[in-house]
């Protein structure tokens, strides 16, 4: 018995080859299918962020619009909630075009319009956030500061952040640089939104980080 025990110890440490359909897989071969599959998951992530990206920008777009017409003064206070009721029986099955996520749409550009465009000295800020942060791309062509008259073109960096990410800063962060350090952590380090959940422990990290 023992010395049937140690026959199948020995076979398991030799490496198992499955045959099928006439075709015998070895070591190479399952090496290669290991590769395959990891760049094959490293395409769904950048899929994943480029289709990320390119719902943002159209948020960011919707938000702008919002902003730059005067929507509520042009049309009234319903303008927002005709206007998602309107895309809504367009695109039935799209999950975007809530009354609450439109609004989001709008407070999104306008907290970082608001703060850049008619507040604090952005060149200078956001050129300390990104040497301090070390995050090249945070705000692209920085000297020009994405601005286009009294617009704002959404920050390259902003693409690698989720949709709800973004929604969690812009409620529970006060200044663009504590803005700019959640979404330089999200980016590159991948923060959960527990870690911004609410504005308390949001604020608590920032401040730890920068002591």
């Amino acid at each position: 018995m023992e010395e049937k025990n140690k026959d199948i110890e020995q076979r398991e440490d030799i490496p198992q080859f499955v045959h099928r359909d006439g075709m015998l897989a070895d070591k190479e071969y399952v090496e290669w299918v290991a590769d395959v599959k990891h760049r094959y998951r490293q395409s769904q992530v950048k899929a994943s962020v480029r289709v990320n990206t390119t719902m943002l920008e159209f948020y960011w777009s919707v938000g702008r619009d919002l902003v730059r017409m005067r929507a509520e003064q042009k049309w009234g206070s319903g303008v927002v909630k005709q206007f998602a009721l309107d895309m809504r029986e367009t695109f039935p099955n799209e999950k975007g075009f809530s009354y609450t996520n439109v609004k989001y749409m709008k407070r999104w550009y306008l907290f970082y319009y608001d703060r850049i465009i008619k507040g604090q000295q952005a060149a200078g800020l956001i050129s300390q956030s990104v040497k301090r942060h070390q995050v090249g791309d945070l705000i692209a062509e920085e000297g020009k500061s994405h601005q286009v008259g009294d617009l704002l073109e959404m920050p390259i960096v902003f693409g690698h952040v989720p949709w709800k990410h973004h929604v969690q800063i812009f409620c529970n962060c006060e200044s663009l640089e504590e803005a700019f350090f959640y979404i330089n952590k999200v980016a590159t380090e991948g923060w959960s939104r527990s870690y911004i959940s609410v504005a308390g422990s949001c604020r608590s990290y920032y401040c730890r980080d920068r002591m």
